[in-house]
C-alpha cells in the first residue's frame, strides 16, 4: 500500500512537472489548457478530430447528391456532376488530413516511435505526416476555383487565397522536416525571414517568431485558419439570413466548427514549435536552414 501511495505522489508530482515545463517553453498562447506530454501531440490530436469530421461530413453530403431524401434538393448551382466532383475532393483532403494527423501524433510522441517508413522522402514520421497535410491542402485549391468560376462570390475568393496560404504554411513544414545539410554549427533561420526583413528590417521580433521553417510554417497555418474561421461564420450568418436550403445550411455550419477544430489545432502546434535556445544560439540565426526538427523537439 505505501509503495503504491509513493507511486501516486511521484506521478502527481511528474505531472506537474510536466506541465510546467510545457508553460514555461511557450511564447504565446500560455493560456491553453495543458494535456498530453506536449502541446504537438495536443495539437494533433485536434488535427485528427478535425480531419475525421470533414472525411464524414463530406462523404454525408457526396452520398446526399445521390439521395435527395437525406438534406433535401440542393439549390447550388453547379451541376450535379460538378457538385460532386467539388465534395470528391473534398473527401480526398479529409483522408490525407486523417492520415497526416495521425502520422503527427506517432511522430511527436515521448519517447519517440520507429518510423513508418524508410524512404528519403518519407523517413520519418514528421516528414511524412507534412506531405499528407500538403496533399490535403491541395484539392481545396480545385475545389475553390470550381465554386468561384461558377458563383463568381468574394467568399469562394477569400477560400481560395486561404488554401493557397495553407499550401504555402504546409511547403514550409515539408521543408523543415528534411535532413539538415548544415553542419557549421550555426541556426539557421526560416527561408521565409529575409523577405521579412527586407521590408520590416532586421528585427528580435522577426528572428523569434520566424526562428525555423517549421515555426513559419505554423504561424501561416494558424492565420489561415482563423481567417477561414472567421469567413466562415460570416458566410453561414449571410446564407441564413437569406434562407438557403437544408444542405446549404448543413455545409456551412459544419465547415465552421470543422475550422474550429483546425484553429485550436494550429494554435498548439504553433505554442508548441519554438526552439529552445541561448541567447547566443538565437543571435546566430542565419539562412540557409538548420535541421528544424532536432531544434524544434530539444
Amino acid at each position: 500500500t505505501m509503495r503504491f501511495t509513493l507511486g501516486k505522489v511521484l506521478d502527481r508530482y511528474e505531472r506537474i512537472g510536466t506541465k510546467q515545463g510545457i508553460l514555461n517553453r511557450r511564447v504565446v498562447f500560455k493560456w491553453l489548457p495543458v494535456k498530453f506530454k506536449n502541446d504537438l501531440i495536443h495539437g494533433s490530436w485536434w488535427f485528427v478530430f478535425g480531419s475525421l469530421f470533414i472525411t464524414a461530413v463530406a462523404i454525408f453530403v457526396l452520398l446526399a447528391t445521390y439521395y435527395d431524401t437525406i438534406l433535401g434538393d440542393d439549390d447550388s448551382i453547379l451541376s450535379k456532376q460538378e457538385f460532386r466532383v467539388a465534395w470528391i475532393l473534398l473527401v480526398m483532403s479529409g483522408v490525407f488530413f486523417t492520415l497526416g494527423s495521425l502520422a503527427f501524433v506517432r511522430a511527436m510522441n515521448d519517447p519517440p516511435m520507429k518510423p513508418l517508413f524508410r524512404c528519403y522522402h518519407i523517413s520519418t514520421d514528421e516528414l511524412l505526416g507534412s506531405w499528407l497535410f500538403l496533399l490535403g491542402v491541395f484539392p481545396a485549391i480545385p475545389y475553390s476555383i470550381l465554386f468561384l468560376k461558377i458563383t463568381h462570390s468574394i467568399a469562394y475568393l477569400g477560400m481560395l487565397l486561404i488554401s493557397i496560404l495553407c499550401f504555402i504554411g504546409t511547403y514550409y513544414f515539408v521543408k523543415a522536416c528534411y535532413p539538415s545539410d548544415n553542419s557549421n554549427g550555426t541556426l539557421s533561420s526560416s527561408h521565409l525571414l529575409p523577405y521579412f526583413e527586407c521590408f520590416c528590417g532586421k528585427r528580435s521580433f522577426l528572428k523569434r517568431h520566424l526562428a525555423t521553417d517549421w515555426l513559419a510554417g505554423t504561424w501561416i497555418i494558424f492565420w489561415s485558419s482563423l481567417g477561414a474561421t472567421i469567413l466562415c461564420l460570416l458566410y453561414s450568418l449571410y446564407a441564413l439570413s437569406l434562407g438557403e436550403s437544408t444542405i446549404a445550411s448543413f455545409v456551412n455550419i459544419t465547415g465552421f466548427f470543422d475550422c474550429v477544430w483546425f484553429l485550436i489545432g494550429s494554435a498548439y502546434f504553433v505554442a508548441g514549435s519554438y526552439p529552445v535556445m541561448t541567447r547566443d544560439a538565437f543571435e546566430s540565426i542565419e539562412t540557409p536552414m538548420f535541421n528544424e526538427l532536432s531544434l524544434r523537439l530539444q
